[in-house]
């Protein structure tokens, strides 16, 4: 079991089980908090915990603290590869636990959002004392792909229950190996097929192995052709991603590796609609 708590200057976090605010009036007794100052706008704070390994992980739970308006200063909606789930609220300096438990995923990384909604002077804030994850280490080796998979649907790429409908793995996604840093081991291409599908065309990441299971190093919008390009980067291949924009016209983009992750570092509209 894992906790963590949220941070207050930034709305997306990366934590391996402790976010230290760096505004001291938003910590009370070790809960941060995030105060929305506009009425009737969702506020979506992304918390990703890092397991520092891969985990079997079986249920999610949160609790925003025990502050002063425990009642009113919880989430309204807990969103993880769970699902998501309307938060439990607590009494007058008393937090309440909500809970999440789903078909079991293996992840080395767990990415929680939690919304909010101010529609009074009383809810304006939404506080994180804990956020707990529970899980085991499996004995039995997996797979490659099973392992890539689950850990796209602890980073939000789609939902576990997608991939059941689908009828399994191979009708979801298509993955394929492709060697970008000419290591001899392979990094993995995934396009969507019945999960990670756009309004026209499937969503597209490139993973890597990493000691502690598998880590995103780009993903596409909606790209419609993918170009490895004869120059490098810190060893890894550049990428040109052209993506149709409608009526002959193409976004191209060149992408280049910055050490952890790929980047956009140009982009040109070509077509009549430019």
């Amino acid at each position: 079991m894992l906790s963590a708590t949220g941070n207050c200057n930034n709305h997306s976090e990366v934590t391996d089980g402790s976010l230290q605010a760096r505004e001291p009036i938003c910590v009370v007794g070790g809960v941060v908090g995030y105060q929305n100052n506009h009425y009737n706008e969702q506020m979506e704070i992304s918390v990703t915990i890092d397991l520092q390994d891969a985990f079997t992980i079986t249920k999610i739970r949160y609790n925003p603290g025990d502050v002063q308006r425990a009642e009113t200063w919880n989430a309204d909606e807990m969103i993880s590869p769970f699902g998501t789930n309307r938060t439990t609220p607590g009494t007058q300096w008393k937090g309440a636990w909500t809970e999440q438990i789903g078909s079991p995923i293996r992840a080395s990384k767990i990415t929680i959002k939690f919304r909010k909604t101010r529609t009074q002077y009383a809810n304006d804030w939404l506080m994180i004392g804990e956020v707990e994850v529970f899980g085991y280490r499996e004995n039995r080796p997996r797979s490659a792909i099973e392992e890539i998979v689950d850990q796209l649907i602890a980073d939000d790429a789609f939902s576990r229950q997608c991939v059941e409908e689908a009828g399994g793995i191979s009708e979801a996604v298509t993955i394929k190996n492709e060697d970008l840093n000419f290591d001899g081991q392979p990094e993995f291409f995934v396009t969507g097929k019945r999960c990670g599908l756009g309004p026209r065309r499937p969503d597209a990441w490139y993973y890597r192995k990493v000691a502690k299971g598998y880590e995103q190093i780009l993903y596409i919008n909606q790209g419609d052709n993918f170009v490895k390009l004869k120059t490098r980067t810190k060893g890894y291949v550049d990428l040109k991603v052209t993506s149709s924009i409608g009526r002959d016209t193409f976004g191209e983009d060149i992408y280049k590796f910055d050490g952890n992750l790929y980047q956009s570092v140009s982009g040109k509209c070509v077509g009549p609609l430019c």
